[in-house]
Parts: structure tokens; sequence; C-alpha cells
């Protein structure tokens, strides 16, 4: 009853201090602190979603590229591609076939650390993993493995003469079409 008591004149002093425990805290000052928690809250839920977001777009895009140095003793043969230039741009279009144990490769062209070049490639058949990137002036391959397709900025780690490269140890013929950017 006492309890129940105190309740009812809580209720009754919506506006006024809740000076009946003997703290002097305004019914403002407590709806302001109210408020401000469902901000934090609401900031925290963009934050949590950002991240999520971010994470889940890392996972499926794989932001990395693997780097390894060729091992003479693999057994890939190397050949040059065909390829267009676009006048207008430094847009390369490749339409390559690749065969099983096959590197098809670009020309060398000369890139500066630091910059990048772009590889927008389609891969089919689509079930089919072949390793995409470049060569560098030391012959490490900096790719990333994909299946379908593959649109990704390699930020160049060493100045020197490059190339651009798809290989196949899929087991079966791969065709490799798009474009690169020099």
């Amino acid at each position: 009853m006492f309890l129940t008591k105190k309740w009812g004149i809580l209720i009754k002093k919506e506006s006024e201090s809740l000076d009946f425990t003997g703290l002097k805290i305004s019914r403002d000052h407590i709806k302001g602190m109210k408020e401000f928690e469902e901000k934090m809250m609401i900031k925290y839920v963009k934050i949590m979603i950002t991240v999520f977001t971010l994470l889940i777009s890392c996972s499926v895009t794989n932001i990395f590229a693997s780097e390894e140095k060729i091992d003479i003793s693999e057994n890939i043969i190397d050949e040059v591609g065909e390829e267009d230039f676009e006048l207008l741009s430094n847009s390369i279009t490749v339409n390559w076939t690749v065969k099983n144990g096959v590197r098809k490769k670009t020309k060398e062209f000369y890139k500066k650390k630091g910059s990048s070049i772009n590889i927008r490639l389609q891969i089919a058949p689509k079930t089919k993993s072949v390793k995409v990137g470049y060569l560098d002036a030391d012959k490490v391959k900096h790719y990333k493995t994909v299946k379908a397709e593959i649109n990704h900025n390699f930020i160049i780690q060493k100045t020197g003469y490059i190339e651009v490269f798809v290989e196949n140890s899929s087991g079966k013929t791969v065709t490799a079409s798009g474009t690169y950017t020099k």
C-alpha cells in the first residue's frame, strides 16, 4: 500500500521533480536523457548496419588480391593474347580462349608504383575458377581467383613493366572477354 501511494504521487507529479525519493531530478531532464539515449541507439544501429554491409561486401568481392612468385616447375604454358586498343581511352578489349594449363597474357607495358589497372572480364563457363591479375617485373603474380566475372582495381606494387594475365588450371577450356585499363 505504501509503495502504491508513492507511485500515485509519481504519476501526479509529471512535470515536477522527484523529490519524494530525496532526489531532485526534473521530469524534463529525464525526458531529455531518454531522447538522447534514443538518438544514440539510432546512431549505433546505423553504424552496425554499415559495418555489416561492408563485411558482407568484402567477403563477396574479396578486396585483397593474392601474390605468388611464378614457380618454374608449374606446368603452365605462357601465351600472348590478341587485344584491341580503344583510341579514346586506355581501355584494351580482350576476347581470349584460354586452354587448361595455359596462362594467357598481354604484351608488357610500363606502370608506376601506386598507379592502378582495372580488369573487368567475364569468364565462361561460369563454374570454372581462374586466376586473373598481373605479373610484375619480378614475375610475381598479383591476382584474384574468380568464377564468372571480375571487376577489380589492382594497385601496382612496384614500378616496372607488367603483363595482365588469365591463368587457367580448371581442367576445361575457358573464355575471358572484357577489358582492362592501362
